[in-house]
């Protein structure tokens, strides 16, 4: 218990104001952070300055004591219940009671700097913290365009959903935002005119849900979530397994995705036995709300809309939707995106583009496995078809 207390109070105070001093989260923000905390400090600087006041009478001891004893008081509930103090998400939080606190801690502790010290100290660190909180800024928002990427993304895949779609994820990649805040923006999507207590779908976190709301990855699984005041029943027959990395597009997991190694493997488990296409609605248009702006169309809007196309065998539109992309100049980031539109290609006969696109890919070993998959399949499929076979002989996945 004592080791627990000094390593939560040592995250409170020193681990808090140790973030004053990180870097930006991404790279292009450098310059723009440095010239924000440079204009704080100097603002700063000048005002304390000219005030002329160094308080130099005046004693650390007072606000050091007071600073201990409000710490010690602030962490009493946290340490009665159990609850930890930690600088990470979600439980930040718990160390907001120590902020004044560690306040009259900080108040001290430039008290005992030399008194021509003090003023650049206190300007520095206004200055470092006003960095800070622009770095949360930007981090909030980047978590925000991710969200955003994520529901338009899943509405261009799939417009409509069965009821009762359970949406699976492993470890979702939106820090800020656990399955009980993704829930309600599904369920405002693709059923915004719900008035039950009833909810017609549900995100599951597995790192969350598995072997509680979600029994076991088996096929006919009862399922059952209380959210608040609201109930959600189904069955494991409607898992929807989705992957998201936020540095390439949002992937509806099924048997062509097999054998794409990023896939975690309890979504494996879960494509040997879920069935996507029996799950996406194509006769539906749902769109996310009004406070999630509709992304530029660049790459993943063509990717997803050709995954639905191939879903509702619409060659031609396959076709057209690649030739906007190659006459748009797109490339995917991840070269199993090229998927659909070699699907596509193949099965409305162009297999001249078909094949263009399979060797880009094929020169990504990761891709390769994934690709010569879907040849595979379409071989078998086509297996009377002389062109597709000769298109297939000229591939190395033989």
């Amino acid at each position: 218990m004592g080791q627990i207390l000094v390593e939560e109070i040592r995250a409170a105070v020193l681990g808090a104001w140790r973030q004053i001093i990180t870097l930006p989260p991404t790279a292009g923000i450098n310059i723009g952070y440095v010239l924000l905390v440079a204009s704080v400090f100097l603002i700063c600087l000048v005002i304390l300055i000219k005030r002329g006041d160094t308080a130099e009478s005046a004693s650390p001891v007072i606000p050091l004591s007071l600073g201990g004893l409000a710490i010690l008081l602030a962490g009493i509930p946290f340490w009665i219940t159990g609850i930890p103090v930690q600088l990470e998400f979600p439980w930040d939080r718990s160390s907001l009671p120590f902020m004044i606190g560690t306040s009259l801690l900080i108040s001290g502790g430039v008290l005992l700097v030399r008194p021509i010290l003090r003023n650049p100290a206190i300007a520095l660190l206004i200055a470092l913290s006003t960095g800070m909180h622009y770095q949360n800024y930007v981090f909030y928002q980047i978590e925000w365009e991710k969200l955003n990427q994520f529901f338009w993304q899943m509405t261009w895949r799939a417009p409509g959903l069965e009821p009762g779609t359970i949406l699976v994820s492993d470890e979702i990649p939106i820090l800020y935002y656990g399955d009980n805040n993704l829930t309600p923006i599904l369920n405002w999507i693709y059923d915004p005119d719900q008035q039950s207590k009833e909810l017609a779908y549900n995100f599951f976190d597995l790192g969350e849900r598995l072997g509680k709301n979600l029994p076991a990855l088996e096929p006919d699984m009862p399922v059952s979530h209380g959210y608040r005041f609201l109930n959600f029943s189904s069955n494991s027959n409607f898992l929807l397994p989705v992957y998201f990395d936020s540095e390439n597009c949002l992937k509806i997991i099924d048997d062509s995705m097999s054998n794409y190694e990023k896939i975690p493997n309890r979504l494996r488990e879960i494509e040997a036995f879920a069935n996507p296409y029996d799950l996406i609605q194509i006769q539906n248009h749902n769109t996310p709300p009004r406070f999630l702006p509709e992304p530029e169309h660049s790459w993943c809007y063509f990717y997803q809309k050709a995954g639905l196309a191939v879903q509702m065998k619409n060659w031609q539109e396959v076709e057209d939707l690649f030739f906007l992309v190659k006459e748009q100049g797109l490339k995917p980031q991840d070269q199993t995106e090229w998927l659909p539109f070699i699907r596509g290609l193949a099965f409305s006969g162009n297999l001249e583009n078909a094949l263009e696109i399979t060797q880009i890919g094929l020169h990504n070993e990761k891709a390769k496995p994934v690709i010569c998959s879907m040849w595979n399949n379409i071989a078998a499929t086509e297996s009377l078809n002389p062109d597709v076979l000769e298109a297939y002989s000229q591939l190395e996945c033989q």
